[in-house]
């Protein structure tokens, strides 16, 4: 009876894709103690289920026991995440090849390639935020096994010559490297922007086997005089006239106001998932693992604008825009007159939209369907104010449309009452303040 239970599950777990996303392959007994499943389960598993499941399975947990038989039984294209139980400091260090991992911040990478992992062969990781590490952390044996390097971090850096150009010092026999990264130059000796000169000297000439690199690289300077020499992107260029097999494409934009420079040079076709303060100066191009953008601008957009930006980021799933100046009243009169002649931007796959601190030009494009079609099933965020004018106090009909995709709304207001915009948003389920 309680073999063919057993079966009963197995079978469940084949057909049923809750039990694939997740799937413990594992016992755990009620006092917290977790052991490897039965050999005749096993048997079964990699014989008959997993191979006909396999692309469908994001998450093992797995018994130390069993984890070889499992991983070896076929390959799984979509695996992301994997926890191991009972598996002892002295296996790990000895098996672990392959690591992809997201960590709090840039510390705990260093830790996790002090050494210990002595066969480590490609290495992935996302940096969730920086914290500056103490120098006796930095200065760790070479890296000589390790092949392939990813790094990801969306949060600004400080102290990059001292943190992350020391880490790819010790990485000698490195054959693929991809670094994307946000830098904070204001107190770099130089204070000048990351460019191609900075990164022959700081990292390729220190990688001899060095055959794919790939990078995404802001800098940022702040309190800039602009009364001094400023770099042009043809300077930048001009230092990557050693980087004859790769196509690089770099822009600079400055802004006044907050006295603030900042330099985008990246390697083209781009596999950048985050697109930094993306402004006026984007030179186009197209972006199909952008899945995050951040709009920002001194000056104000144009309708265009948006047209060659959604064709270049076919997958953004999410839009936070910054900008306080108003669309050029001719340019914007224009775009109002002639709609019928402009094509309608489209965001097919957007489910959140932040315009908390844009002007009410931007609000009204972004909500007027006959400009811009949002997809369904999308979260905003956008001030209360903003949003009453634009829609004429929630009675507009060409806004109406776009609003009622809306499944969640967030607005920068003390409301004693929801109800007016549960009428304009009739599928926003969590309506809040």
């Amino acid at each position: 009876m309680k073999y063919f239970c057993v079966n009963i599950r197995l079978d469940k777990i084949a057909s049923d894709s809750i039990f694939t996303d997740h799937l413990p392959l594992l016992k755990r007994s009620s006092n917290g103690v977790t052991k490897s499943l039965d050999d005749s389960i096993l048997d079964r598993l990699c014989s008959e289920i997993l191979p006909t499941i396999h692309h469908k399975i994001k998450w093992f947990d797995l018994e130390a026991l069993s984890m070889e038989r499992v991983l070896l039984t076929i390959d799984y294209p979509n695996l992301h995440v994997l926890s191991l139980f009972n598996m002892e400091r002295d296996m790990a260090v000895r098996f672990l090849m392959e690591l992809h991992i997201n960590v709090k911040n840039f510390t705990d990478c260093l830790y996790l390639l002090d050494g210990r992992f002595r066969q480590l062969h490609t290495f992935y990781v996302n940096v969730d935020g920086f914290v500056a590490p103490l120098p006796a952390i930095v200065s760790k044996p070479e890296l000589i096994h390790l092949r392939c390097f990813s790094l990801t971090c969306d949060s600004k850096i400080y102290f990059y010559e001292e943190s992350v150009v020391p880490l790819l010092h010790r990485m000698s026999n490195i054959e693929q490297l991809s670094l994307y990264l946000v830098i904070d130059r204001s107190y770099a000796p130089s204070n000048s922007f990351v460019d191609g000169d900075d990164l022959k000297k700081d990292i390729t000439c220190y990688m001899p086997n060095l055959n794919n690199f790939v990078f995404s690289i802001h800098s940022v300077i702040h309190n800039l005089d602009f009364s001094t020499h400023l770099s042009s992107n043809q300077d930048i260029q001009h230092t990557f006239k050693d980087f004859k097999d790769y196509q690089i494409v770099s822009y600079i934009d400055y802004f006044p106001n907050e006295k603030t420079g900042r330099c985008h040079i990246y390697s083209y076709p781009s596999q950048m998932r985050y697109y930094y303060k993306l402004a006026n100066s984007f030179p186009g191009g197209l972006f199909k693992s952008v899945r995050h953008v951040f709009l920002y601008d001194e000056n104000p957009f144009k309708f265009e604008f948006f047209i060659r930006f959604a064709e270049a980021c076919p997958f953004l799933k999410t839009l936070v825009m910054e900008n306080e100046s108003p669309q050029n009243y001719e340019q914007w009169k224009k775009s109002n007159v002639d709609n019928q002649n402009l094509p309608i931007i489209k965001f097919p796959h957007l489910t959140l939209l932040d315009l908390f601190c844009t002007h009410n030009d931007y609000i009204e494009q972004f909500l007027d369907h006959t400009k811009t079609c949002l997809s369904n099933n999308i979260r905003l965020f956008v001030d209360y104010d903003s949003l009453q004018t634009v829609t004429d106090n929630f009675t507009r009909d060409t806004t109406r449309v776009n609003c009622s995709k809306v499944i969640e709304l967030s607005v920068n207001h003390k409301l004693v009452t929801f109800k007016h915009l549960h009428d304009y948003f009739p599928r926003a389920e969590n309506i809040k303040s």
